[in-house]
């Protein structure tokens, strides 16, 4: 009796979607076509965004997300896990994830995104500037694009959620 054969599993994460289309739903030729197409390119394609209104993809190869690919023994490759967003605009679609960490994180349905948010104090010298150089007003390092908030009940204490570092970072303060 012959013992049988295990199956020989391959994974790779690739492309998940191309300018707002599932990359699994284009042909081979339609694969080749397109990269033969935006290899050459040194700008952006200038092709639409799916995922914004009335704009063209910012990004160079318009790349939205990747997935997890599956190809078992010598079959055919098979999307198997979820998309992972890439692209800013993706991620930010239609503020679904800003109206998500309202919900299951803030417990409110309409969190404010406050955006552009200055962190991490400048530190100034001392000495005092020439009347004739240009002194940078700027308080703060850099900025956090977007922080949803949400105001909480009579007690008036505040949440916001944002991202450092790969980290969620959640804060509760009083007012």
């Amino acid at each position: 009796m012959m013992a049988k054969k295990k199956s020989k599993t391959r994974s790779r994460y690739s492309t998940g979607e191309w300018y707002g289309r599932a990359f699994e739903f284009f042909s081979p030729k339609q694969r080749r076509d397109q990269a033969k197409l935006h290899a050459g390119l040194t700008t952006i394609a200038g092709l639409d965004c799916p995922f914004q209104k009335n704009r063209i993809c910012t990004k160079k190869g318009g790349v939205c997300s990747l997935r997890k690919y599956d190809q078992i023994d010598d079959g055919p490759v098979k999307g198997t896990g979820p998309l992972v967003t890439t692209c800013p605009n993706r991620f930010l679609e239609d503020d679904t994830i800003f109206r998500w960490i309202g919900e299951e994180i803030l417990q409110a349905k309409t969190p404010i995104i406050l955006g552009q948010i200055g962190f991490l104090d400048r530190l100034r010298p001392v000495e005092e500037t020439a009347d004739d150089e240009e002194e940078d007003s700027q308080d703060f390092i850099g900025r956090i694009d977007n922080v949803p908030a949400a105001w909480l009940g009579p007690a008036c204490f505040c949440r916001a959620v944002w991202v450092r570092q790969g980290k969620l970072q959640v804060l509760i303060f009083d007012l």
